[in-house]
């Protein structure tokens, strides 16, 4: 018996090739784990709705002994929780509360050629609201009040 890649290597895209840009995402796990090195950190798995559920990942250091790679950490937790709507959470190391919220996610490509979430922001931001879109309903002129 063998295995051929070839007929399961187009299975895990959905055939939905992603693109760089904004698109929605849940937050649908976060997980505390360890690094090879011994220190833990937190990973966020971000489902982007519009390509099949494909998963990406966030990692924050969240317990790094470097001061500086800890506050970049905390900046992209905080950029997430304010994109969710979440002010304060109970353990930075371990912050369930973010799962199963939605957002946005800019999506691009980083310096080795790999997609990664680079910006994050709420759901709702950047769709148009039909009340708001300049748009006005049909009028005719005998709806006209005056």
């Amino acid at each position: 018996m063998g295995f051929n890649a070839s007929d399961w290597a187009s299975e895990s895209s959905g055939g939905v090739e992603l693109k760089e840009g904004w698109t929605p995402a849940t937050i649908d796990e976060v997980m505390q784990k360890t690094s090879a090195a011994g220190n833990n950190y937190v990973s966020v798995r971000f489902s982007l709705t519009d390509y099949n559920g494909k998963k990406l990942w966030e990692n924050l250091n969240v317990a790094h002994p470097r001061e500086e790679v800890r506050e970049i950490a905390y900046r992209i937790l905080a950029n997430i929780m304010n994109a969710v709507g979440i002010n304060s959470i109970q353990d930075e190391k371990n912050p369930v509360e973010l799962q199963m919220h939605e957002l946005r996610v800019l999506v691009s490509k980083n310096r080795d050629g790999d997609w990664c979430v680079k910006q994050f922001k709420p759901a709702n931001e950047g769709a148009v609201s039909p009340e708001f879109s300049g748009a006005q309903p049909d009028q005719k002129d005998d709806d006209i009040p005056f």
